[in-house]
């Protein structure tokens, strides 16, 4: 048997190692030039801890794990917002939980299907078109010239995916924005490192938040995110940043000295600057025939719902265990896979819904019930009181179908 898979993320690496495993042929067609390097920090843990450790790569991944200690809130006066200790929050899912830069998850899963001889990967490659015969093979024919030929062809190409408009037309319109535009960038300043320290400093204000945060080699990780009526991506994304956070540099203390350099230093448009809008892929049907669509093509649950990255490993070992359960029907195997998994993603995107508004509150009074709820986890005998709220976040696909 033979797949071709649309993408070389999170989500289309972890199904090309698992059907690699369970004897396929395995193809993956990547767009970018290489793998890439930015990206932002994610807590991992459920489904994709679990996937992960399957794959025997959790010890590699700890190893990458971001080096702070706790999360600070502040003001952009330097008023104290509130603070969660990291080891605290591990301990509500029983320390199965790390937080890594998620360009070294996907390097990672890059490194270990490179090792793999039945993967072979492709970048600067994707498809033009996709079609199904009578006789059940799929022939995608390739940008560059020539088809492939494949028993199934899997879209795990993203939240803007070429392999979604393919099978359902142009028309389909799953996205559904959430209000918000975030951006990543790394910052290699020591001496704005040292007045961060050995922590996950994150400045508020009203309808935006700008996060700062160590990496293992001595630099700087942020990650912005800002309310926005408009869901278009503007032209010039760094001035949009420098705009929109300016009003976050009040006073003379650290928190403005760190916010001013931190928007003098994002990246021109076309470097190593990561801009999007956040939003969440509503789809009925996540297939059609042998073609089926994996990750955010198909259940994006958005970086406000916290498991962008764990559902994506999670949705491929489903995925892959369907096929493994109806291997000569592939088509069969999407659908089952599809209803295994639908409600799942539909609670986390309704989750993740709710948190956004609390991750990023758009009121004053929101942003003192944020802060209340803090103080109450900082206390180990009262955080357990938000157990029934952490619950959720514990719920492992991987684990509920075993």
């Amino acid at each position: 048997m033979k797949v071709i898979i649309i993408g070389a993320g999170i989500a289309g690496l972890t199904l090309a190692w698992w059907l690699a495993k369970d004897g396929w042929d395995v193809v993956v067609l990547e767009h970018a030039r290489g793998p890439r390097g930015i990206g932002y920090a994610i807590d991992f843990f459920g489904s994709g801890y679990d996937v992960a450790e399957r794959m025997g790569l959790v010890e590699d991944l700890r190893k990458l794990e971001v080096p702070f200690k706790a999360v600070e809130f502040k003001g952009p006066l330097g008023q104290s917002h509130g603070q969660i200790d990291y080891a605290t929050a591990a301990k509500f899912v029983k320390g199965r939980l790390f937080t890594i830069l998620r360009g070294d998850l996907e390097a990672v899963l890059h490194e270990v299907v490179s090792k793999i001889p039945n993967i072979k990967v492709h970048f600067r490659e994707t498809v033009n078109a996709i079609e199904e015969r009578p006789d059940g093979a799929v022939t995608a024919h390739i940008r560059s010239g020539g088809t492939e030929e494949a028993d199934l062809v899997v879209g795990a190409d993203g939240i803007h995916s070429q392999v979604r408009r393919l099978i359902l037309g142009e028309e389909a319109s799953p996205l559904r924005y959430l209000g918000y535009h975030t951006c990543a960038y790394l910052i290699d300043e020591p001496e704005l490192r040292a007045m961060v320290s050995e922590r996950c400093l994150m400045i508020c204000a009203p309808g935006k938040q700008l996060a700062l945060y160590p990496t293992r080699n001595g630099q700087l990780a942020s990650w912005l995110v800002h309310v926005s009526a408009d869901a278009a991506i503007p032209d010039d994304p760094q001035a949009r940043v420098r705009a929109e956070y300016a009003d976050l540099i009040q006073g003379n203390g650290n928190e403005a000295k760190i916010v001013k350099r931190v928007l003098e230093l994002c990246p021109d448009p076309g470097q190593d600057l990561y801009y999007d809008q956040v939003s969440q892929i509503e789809l009925d049907e996540w297939s059609k025939g042998r073609v089926v669509l994996l990750g955010d093509a198909c259940q994006a649950v958005s970086l406000m719902a916290g498991q962008g990255a764990s559902m994506a490993m999670g949705s491929a070992w489903v995925l892959a265990d369907e096929l493994r359960k109806s291997k000569a029907n592939p088509a069969e195997a999407a659908q089952n896979y599809h209803q295994r998994l639908q409600p799942e993603i539909k609670d986390i995107q309704k989750t993740g819904r709710t948190s956004a508004r609390w991750l990023v509150p758009t009121a004053n009074w929101q942003l003192l019930v944020r802060r209340i709820v803090f103080a109450i986890t900082s206390f180990p005998w009262l955080g357990y009181l938000l157990q029934p709220l952490v619950a959720p976040f514990q719920k492992s696909v991987v684990k509920d179908s075993l």
